[in-house]
């Protein structure tokens, strides 16, 4: 984010946001201030990924349903977006680890930590 925009957001009151690209950003960095959070980190992933253990039963839960109905397009499309998830695990392990540590760094005298 430009310094010009951190400012902005900062100083910026609801009548204050204007139509445009930088509309829903102001909206977003009003709200907050206006919670009192002065900074903020957001994370974006799949609600899809899974850890190792559970996208080990989830395949298995497939490949069960493909030997009863090997022409299952159901388990055939699930089976397919379930492997190239699996690719996914070790941003899911990250992700984990990121969570922890920003999870558990104290905040400054003064101030609050809220993890959500």
């Amino acid at each position: 984010m430009s310094k010009e925009k951190s400012n902005h957001a900062q100083n910026v009151s609801r009548s204050d946001i204007p139509d445009g690209e930088d509309k829903e950003f102001l909206k977003a960095e009003m709200f907050l201030r206006e919670a009192g959070v002065n900074s903020a980190i957001a994370v974006f992933g799949s609600a899809r990924t899974k850890d190792a253990e559970q996208m080990k039963i989830h395949l298995a839960e497939i490949e069960e349903a493909l030997k009863k109905n090997p022409s299952d397009a159901n388990a055939l499309k699930n089976r397919t977006v379930a492997e190239r998830l699996k690719t996914s695990i070790k941003f899911y392990d990250m992700a984990m680890e990121f969570a922890h540590i920003a999870g558990s760094t104290e905040a400054r005298p003064g101030k609050k930590l809220v993890v959500v």
